[in-house]
């Protein structure tokens, strides 16, 4: 009450509307896929695209290595994406628990805080990868055109 108010800012690409492929991807292949790539150690999380093409889902290889680091919360997803049947009229609700849940409970989020293998992140590579970890480890904000959104585009919702 005693400042002047802050004033909004766009939040990174890939915020508005929200997308994975748009707002994490860069960050990982700026600074991570060097290591977490073709050549990583056994055990290590492929942080790649990969082929979304091939895949049902349309979701990046990286999506598949992080969601298990990120405390997703879903009844449907227990580690088998493969799983999962598709159901275009099923709403699968996420289920949280207070303080575990987003990037204070993420063991990705502690790990980059410590720091990891000399990894530097940017303020914004970091606001990126804490949206995702905020955000129940979304990979699109909506439903409206996702081969568009899976491929990188900008697609807004539509309002019905």
């Amino acid at each position: 009450m005693q400042r002047a108010p802050s004033r909004p800012v766009p939040g990174p690409n890939g915020s508005k509307p929200y997308n994975y492929p748009r707002l994490v991807q860069p960050v990982l292949d700026a600074k991570c896929v060097s290591c977490h790539g073709k050549d990583r150690k056994a055990g290590m999380p492929d942080l790649r695209r990969g082929d979304y093409l091939k895949d049902r889902h349309h979701f990046y290889t990286s999506f598949y290595s992080l969601v298990p680091k990120v405390h997703y919360y879903s009844r449907a997803y227990r580690g088998d994406w493969g799983a999962i049947p598709v159901q275009r009229d099923a709403f699968v609700g996420p289920y949280t628990k207070p303080g575990a849940f987003g990037a204070n409970a993420s063991p990705l989020y502690a790990m980059l805080n410590k720091g990891h293998n000399g990894v530097k992140l940017t303020e914004e590579e970091m606001q990126r990868l804490v949206l995702f970890m905020e955000s129940n480890a979304s990979y699109f904000g909506h439903d409206n055109d996702i081969e568009a959104q899976a491929g990188g585009q900008v697609v807004l919702p539509v309002l019905q």
